[in-house]
């Protein structure tokens, strides 16, 4: 078996407040970031729509490169309604033409909300067309050749609710397995960030999350980093925590997203208040 380094360096904060950003380079070595950010808000419902950056080699914002992203043509109203948020859920690149997996929440005063998923495909992150809808109504990571990474959601007194691994593969919904950390019976939430398909050792990679329960920490839950590995995408092995070098006021990261630039490697998070005011930071991979 290969031997994998899992420690990352902070490296730096990025000044701007995004919400569950994911970072991929764009058209000769630019850099584009993107996240959800606080649009509106009228009373007690907040508004996030998706704004990207353009960033240089090193990760600071080029002035004047903000956007936020044109989905028009998918929901008409979905700038203008105060009910209608957007998050960004994957994004990858094939052949030059980019394609992000955009979820729009619709919120029902707080109570409850439903999600619309769409596969959207752009070259130039102005201009979307959709790929394909989905009728999936829990969280929803990845769509890998219509198999489907999701976690189904519980009703629980908390506003979050309950978010358990629950795939979707040859239309059968699967609960994977993992040999250790995940315990589908104490766990509060699982997040699927980053799945990689690794040629050499005919392996898939995974970068997840959970949110685990905690009384001393606010809100009552805080997150931890892990990454496994799969043959089947079924179950999963090796699976150990992430250790991402904390050097500022925060306890713990989440939301990572793990992308490639210049030949180095980089996770970027938000910190512990789910990048509500926090900053996201980066970190990097040491070649050891």
């Amino acid at each position: 078996m290969f031997i994998t380094n899992n420690s990352y360096k902070y490296l730096k904060e990025i000044n701007i407040n995004l919400r569950n950003p994911k970072v991929i380079e764009f058209n000769n070595n630019n850099i584009i970031v993107i996240g959800s950010k606080i649009y509106n808000e009228i009373e007690n419902k907040k508004k996030y729509l998706l704004y990207s950056y353009l960033l240089n080699e090193n990760f600071n914002i080029i002035e004047n490169s903000e956007n936020i992203l044109n989905f028009k043509n998918i929901i008409y109203d979905y700038k203008d309604n105060i009910n209608i948020s957007c998050w960004v859920r994957d994004i990858y690149n094939n052949e030059n033409s980019y394609y992000l997996l955009v979820e729009f929440k619709i919120n029902n005063d707080n109570k409850f909300f439903k999600s619309k998923h769409y596969l959207l495909n752009t070259n130039n992150f102005i201009n979307f067309e959709i790929i394909k809808e989905y009728d999936i109504e829990d969280l929803f990571f990845k769509d890998l050749n219509n198999k489907f990474f999701t976690a189904k959601i519980e009703n629980t007194n908390h506003i979050w609710g309950k978010y358990l691994f629950n795939f979707i593969i040859d239309n059968k919904e699967i609960q994977p397995k993992f040999d250790n950390i995940i315990d589908y019976n104490k766990d509060y939430g699982h997040v699927m960030h980053n799945l990689e398909y690794i040629e050499e050792y005919n392996l898939y990679y995974t970068i997840i999350s959970i949110r685990h329960y905690s009384d001393k920490e606010e809100n009552n839950f805080y997150y931890k980093i892990y990454e496994a590995y799969s043959k089947d995408l079924i179950n999963y092995f090796n699976t150990k925590e992430i250790q991402l070098e904390i050097s500022n006021n925060s306890k713990w990261c989440c939301y990572p997203w793990k992308f490639n630039f210049n030949n180095n490697v980089y996770i970027i998070c938000n910190q512990d208040d789910y990048g509500k005011n926090k900053y996201p930071i980066i970190f990097y991979k040491e070649n050891i």
